[in-house]
């Protein structure tokens, strides 16, 4: 949610996007989605592993201090 008179961005695609790993671990490939149980963070389905959620993106590698890169491609017209 945005305050009133506030701007805000909405990513839906770009390369090499460092998004907040709620302190989950990721490997190059991993399909990434949106954390369950947080509105902030994203989590990870290991290759091969059917979705529970729509994909954000694909991780680029191991998070790192806190984020994790990850080539985002949001399809929200056809997920």
């Amino acid at each position: 949610a945005a305050t009133a008179a506030n701007y805000i961005d909405i990513l839906k695609a770009g390369d090499n996007i460092p998004l907040l790993d709620g302190g989950n671990t990721f490997a190059v490939g991993e399909k990434v989605i949106g954390e369950s149980d947080s509105a902030a963070a994203v989590d990870r389905l290991a290759v091969g592993t059917a979705a529970t959620f729509n994909q954000i993106g694909i991780a680029r590698g191991a998070a790192s201090g806190g984020t994790v890169n990850v080539d985002v491609d949001i399809d929200v017209e056809h997920q």
